[in-house]
This record gives C-alpha cells, sequence and structure tokens, in this order.
C-alpha cells in the first residue's frame, strides 16, 4: 500500500497514542545457505572487486604472478594456483580429496559432507578445458607463505587468502540457519494497525567458518548477517519503544561496478574469461569511462560515441550480434569454422550479414557530427548542446554560428549531473584554458594533469574548493627519459602507486622502496640508494634483486643518468645519428639509441650483437609505435547534414 507523507504521519501519531501492543503471529522456518562454487575468472574478478575494490584487470594481474610462480623460500619457485582464465567450476579427483582432509584436520569432521560438493557451471559456451581456480597444494596455507606472498605484495597476500577460503569453503557442509518473521498489531483510533519485523540465527555455520560471500546489494549484504529476535510467542503483550514514519523512494538501479559489469557481460554472452578484463581496461584507457571509486562512470565521449553507433550502425552495436560474433569466434578456435572466410563475411557481405566496410563506405557521409541537446535557452530561444573538442573533452555551445558562446564541462561533472541550468550558469562564466589531461588517478578517478617545470610531472585535479582553500595538490614524478604522452592508462596507474614497497631488506629489517627521483628510478633501504636502469622494473623486482643491487657500490652518476656500463656501444658515425648501445637491464639485455628501447631476443648473445641487427631490432620496435594511452581518440567524420537530435538520457 502506497501513502502519502500526510496520510502516513497520521497513522503514527494514531499508533503512537495507542495501548495493548501484542504479538499476532510467529513464523519460523529453517533455511540452509549453501556453499559457493570454486572459483572461475569472473567470479574471482568480481568478489576481488567487492572485497578488494580492485579492477579486473588488476585481478588478473596479481593472478598470473601467482599462477606462474612464487619464490616460497629456499629457492624454490611454486606455481600456487591453477590457470586463471577458466569457466570451469570443476576440480581435479586428487585435489578435492586434499581439500577434504585439510577441511577435516582445520575445522573437523562435523564440517565435512558424506561425499564430495560438485558444480555445474551454467555460464553458455563455457571453457571447461581447465580446472576451477584453486590453490595447486591446499595444504600451502596463506599463513605459512605470508612472508614470500607479501614480500612480493600485499595484494599477493590478499588474493591467495581469497583462493584458498573459497576453496575450502566449496567443499563444506550448508550453513543452517533459522528465519523469524513476527507481525505485533496494536488498535487504533484510526483503525487496526499490523507491523513486521524479521530476524535470522545462526544454528550451524558450515561454509561460513571458512568464507563469506561479498555481494553488490547493501541489503543482500545485511540479510546475511546474523540478527535474532527475542523469543516471542503469539499473544505477547510488548512494550512501545516509540513510532516514526520513513520516507521511502524508489532507487534507480545503481551504477556499474567492475564486478556488476562483467555479471552482466556474462550473463548476456559477451566476452570470455580471457577478454573480461581486456574489455574494462579499454573502455577506461580510452576514455569511454572513468572510475568514481569502485563505481564505473560513463564519459561524454562514451555517450556521443553511442549516439553516432546507435544511430548509424545499430546492427554492429546490437548486443545480440556481439553475443553471436564471440560464438562464431569460439567456433574459429574450436576449428568449427574457417577463420578467413568469417572474417570475409563479417568485413565485406554474405549469409545476410551487411558487410562492415561496406556499411561504412555507404553511410559515413551522412552521420551528423554527434551532439547532445540539453534543450533551449528560456531567455533567449537558443538551442544548449553538448560537443566534444579535439582533445577528447566535452564543452558546451549556446547559439547559431555568428554569436555562439562556449564553456568547458567539468570532468567532475557526470553527464547525468549536466542539466540545462547547470549548463547555462557554466556558459555564463565563460571558457576556460584547461590544462592537458593525461588519464585518471587510479584512486580518487580525477583527472591528471601534465605540469612542466625542469621537467614533465603530473598533478592530480583539484576541485575550485580545494583551490580555494589552497589544498597542496598531490604531484607524481615521471621519468625523465620518456614522453609523458605515449604513457598508457596501466604506465600511469603504477606510477600513481609509487613510491612502492618491494619487502623488508633481510640484514637490517628496514623496507625497501622503489621510487623515481629527479635523477631518475631508484631502491632505497635506509641510507642506502641505487639507481635503477628502467623506471618499469619496480613492477616485478624482488626482495633479492634490490637486495643484490643495494650490496653494489655506488657508482658515479654518467652523462644520461645511466650508472652501468653498456654491453656494446656503436659509435655515432656508424649509425648516423645518435650511439647506439647495447645494455643490460633487470627484464634482460636490450638495445637503446636513446629513444627507443629494443629487447634482445632470448638466445642472442648480446656481446655479439652486429650493428645491422641492432638496427634492425630498433627499426621492428619503432615500427610497433608507441603505447595508447588513456585517452579518447576523435573520430573522423564526413560532412554534418541536419539531424534530428535526442535529448540526454539519465
Amino acid at each position: 500500500m502506497l501513502l502519502d507523507e500526510r496520510r502516513c504521519e497520521e497513522l503514527r501519531a494514531a499508533a503512537d497514542r495507542a495501548d495493548g501492543w501484542k504479538v499476532a503471529r510467529v513464523e519460523t522456518k529453517d533455511v540452509k545457505d549453501r556453499a559457493p562454487a570454486p572459483f572461475r575468472t569472473t567470479t574471482l574478478q568480481q568478489e576481488a572487486n567487492r572485497k578488494f575494490g580492485w579492477t579486473a584487470d588488476r585481478t588478473m594481474r596479481v593472478a598470473q604472478d601467482l599462477y606462474e610462480g612464487v619464490d616460497i623460500g629456499g629457492g624454490e619457485r611454486v606455481g600456487l594456483i591453477t590457470y586463471m582464465r577458466t569457466d570451469s567450476l570443476n576440480l581435479a579427483k586428487e585435489a578435492v580429496e586434499s581439500i577434504r582432509k585439510e577441511i577435516s584436520r582445520k575445522f573437523g569432521d562435523d564440517y565435512l559432507p558424506a561425499k564430495p560438493n560438485r558444480y555445474s557451471s551454467k555460464v553458455a559456451n563455457a571453457q571447461e578445458a581447465h580446472e576451477a581456480i584453486r590453490p595447486s597444494s591446499i595444504e600451502r596455507s596463506p599463513e605459512s607463505l605470508k612472508a614470500a606472498l607479501q614480500g612480493l605484495s600485499k595484494q599477493h597476500y590478499d588474493l591467495y587468502e581469497l583462493i584458498c577460503r573459497r576453496t575450502l569453503a566449496c567443499q563444506m557442509l550448508p550453513a543452517d540457519a533459522a528465519r523469524t518473521t513476527v507481525e505485533i498489531e496494536v488498535a487504533t483510533d484510526a483503525g487496526e494497525l499490523r507491523f513486521a519485523a524479521s530476524g535470522k540465527r545462526i544454528l550451524f555455520p558450515g561454509f561460513l567458518l571458512a568464507y563469506v560471500e561479498g555481494s553488490d546489494s547493501p541489503q543482500e549484504e545485511l540479510e546475511k548477517k546474523e540478527s535474532p529476535l527475542p523469543e516471542l510467542a503469539a499473544g505477547d503483550l510488548v512494550a512501545k519503544l516509540g513510532v516514526e514514519s520513513k520516507r521511502h523512494e524508489t532507487q534507480p538501479p545503481p551504477r556499474y561496478t567492475d564486478a556488476t559489469l562483467i555479471k552482466a557481460l556474462e550473463d548476456l554472452g559477451i566476452g570470455r574469461p580471457s577478454t573480461y578484463a581486456t574489455i574494462l581496461s579499454v573502455i577506461v584507457d580510452r576514455g569511454y569511462v572513468r572510475n568514481r571509486g569502485r563505481t564505473l562512470i560513463p564519459t561524454w565521449l562514451a555517450f556521443l560515441t553511442m549516439e553516432v553507433l546507435e544511430g548509424s550502425f545499430q546492427e554492429f552495436v546490437d548486443l545480440k550480434f556481439t553475443a553471436k560474433m564471440d560464438e562464431a569466434l569460439d567456433e574459429v578456435a574450436n576449428g568449427k569454422q574457417d577463420p578467413k572466410k568469417y572474417l570475409e563475411t563479417f568485413f565485406l557481405r554474405g549469409n545476410g550479414a551487411p558487410g562492415l566496410r561496406p556499411a561504412v563506405e555507404s553511410r559515413k557521409d551522412d552521420i551528423p557530427f554527434p551532439v547532445m541537446e540539453l534543450g533551449t535557452d528560456p531567455e533567449s530561444g537558443e538551442r544548449v548542446i553538448v560537443r566534444l573538442g579535439k582533445d577528447g573533452h566535452a564543452f558546451l555551445q549556446k547559439g547559431p554560428v555568428e554569436t555562439k558562446q562556449f564553456a568547458n564541462v567539468p570532468d567532475d561533472l557526470e553527464p547525468d549531473q549536466l542539466t540545462l541550468s547547470k549548463a547555462l550558469e557554466l556558459l555564463s562564466q565563460g571558457r576556460q584554458q584547461e590544462a592537458e589531461g593525461l588519464g585518471v588517478h587510479p584512486e580518487s578517478g580525477r583527472r591528471l594533469l601534465l605540469r612542466k617545470k625542469n621537467g614533465y610531472y603530473l598533478e592530480v585535479e583539484r576541485t575550485d574548493d580545494e583551490i580555494e582553500g589552497k589544498v597542496k595538490p598531490q604531484w607524481i614524478s615521471l621519468p625523465s627519459e620518456v614522453d609523458p604522452r605515449e604513457l598508457s592508462q596501466d604506465d600511469l596507474d603504477y606510477l600513481c602507486g609509487l613510491p612502492s614497497t618491494l619487502g623488508q631488506h633481510p640484514a637490517t629489517h628496514e623496507p625497501i622502496t622503489f621510487r623515481i627521483g629527479r635523477y631518475g628510478p631508484y631502491v632505497q633501504s635506509g641510507q642506502e640508494m641505487r639507481s635503477v636502469e628502467d623506471w618499469r622494473a619496480g613492477k616485478s623486482m624482488s626482495v633479492e634483486e634490490a637486495v643484490e643491487l643495494l650490496s653494489k657500490p655506488k657508482q658515479g652518476r654518467k652523462s644520461g643518468g645511466n650508472s652501468r656500463a653498456p654491453i656494446q656501444e656503436f659509435p655515432p658515425s656508424a649509425s648516423g645519428a645518435s650511439p647506439i648501445r647495447v645494455m643490460s637491464g633487470f627484464y634482460g639485455p636490450y638495445v637503446t639509441d636513446g629513444k627507443v628501447n629494443a629487447t634482445v631476443p632470448k638466445g642472442t648473445d648480446p656481446s655479439k650483437l652486429t650493428l645491422e641487427e641492432a638496427l634492425e631490432l630498433l627499426r621492428k620496435k619503432a615500427a610497433q609505435g608507441p603505447s595508447r594511452r588513456g585517452k579518447g581518440r576523435q573520430t573522423k567524420r564526413g560532412k554534418a547534414k541536419p539531424a534530428t537530435r535526442r535529448s540526454k538520457k539519465g
């Protein structure tokens, strides 16, 4: 029953005046909470997002490290988990037996089902060539590997512990609970009123001793917590402590997070375990979406791109079309469809498909330049629209060509917050010159602004209030030898995380940190500092490598900032430009001309590399082009023609 505020207040006052509150009905039901299935790729990504706030890409990078192997002491490098790109929920028979033994040892036989729990995948086109994600040996507890894992990072320990706990839980008994519903009635001068309350009491914890699953819904999370009611029976009188009325409004669906978007893609049949992390990384890196905490916020670039795609290429962005394309690619991978024939059909035309190339060729001249209309200025009657600038940032425009006004749209202003009145307010302030943005800060979701003073650095964008309050900005150091505009969003995420702690020095017990300073990257422990050749080395540098570097004698700096002598050096005259050097780095030997670095192939002796071979390696590396930075690109448009615009969607 829906009540307006006036009627609700009338009933509240009547209930507050009334006496004789009594229990009308008590109903108790026994319920079972089943153990969650072992992890597959998507559920691991979803749970890491819910519990730790990680992106799918970060989860897969940490999982990859655990799969490839970790030094657990004594020089032994061991892969700690099974393959992490899988749809399968199957566990090997030997693994199930060892898991059951560990449950019996850790929790007792009372938590062990008579037969192993079996799970089947409900994912369409599931790729079940591998097992579910589990520890390679359940006997290697997170606690026993804590020092080794935290030597890499706390994230490695957290993810391994999460996988271990989920694996144990999937083979344990369900949790038993009693769910009680109580109805309380009272006679008032406005009629009889009835109120309800529910509670939950855990009778047997079962798998909850090992693992409690996260939730995307606060309501679901609340329901999972134990909330017992006092013992009551029908006819019992209860004391009234107070009566309140609460306003409730229907809320729109929440914005996507990494976890809920992956779940939605999986339900639609779009994407596969090997592609989910890439899909999410691409939409962020290219500026279609930005992160606000765990929430994914679509940008104006996304809205205006969809304006073009839905208006001119609807059949290619239809969700069912994308799902069928994934199915076709599965058939290609399984050898059931000829890849060349499929590509010809997709790009050219055939089997009833329109063909991407002829569609673009025939429609490109009719594609209007994308705009989103916000409304009409009530004073001037002029249209107010949102457009994209060449740098991918949104701006406002009002009025015809002769008298049009412009204003920038602040990046922290979400599309659904840009109302007509807000747009007119921004237009009245005029357009201001903005600093160049290279990407977004991984934690705050704010823009990273490029600054230059004795070299490039980044500044995390501040709000107007912070600028007026003279809040000190957060600055991020950049490697001096790179072009900041060629940094990818992954590179920016890594740089924003510096300085990073690699672990503890085994001799001094002081932390070892990786930093980038005025003279380049270096490691530091206490007062000891040593330069590092490659600024990316901190991503994978182990404690052992850092200790070895710190143990070496300090070397004076040479011009260019390199303290290591080259393996080989070809004179400038030989290359016709700058010297070509063969260097030794933490990732192995590489060739450099001061601008491009090319890895020396495995099996090739760097000391015997010829000039011709070095130049060929540099040529191939340069041909690959710079890394794609996290910024949307302006698409080439044909001539703008009059077209009906659609209003902005909430």
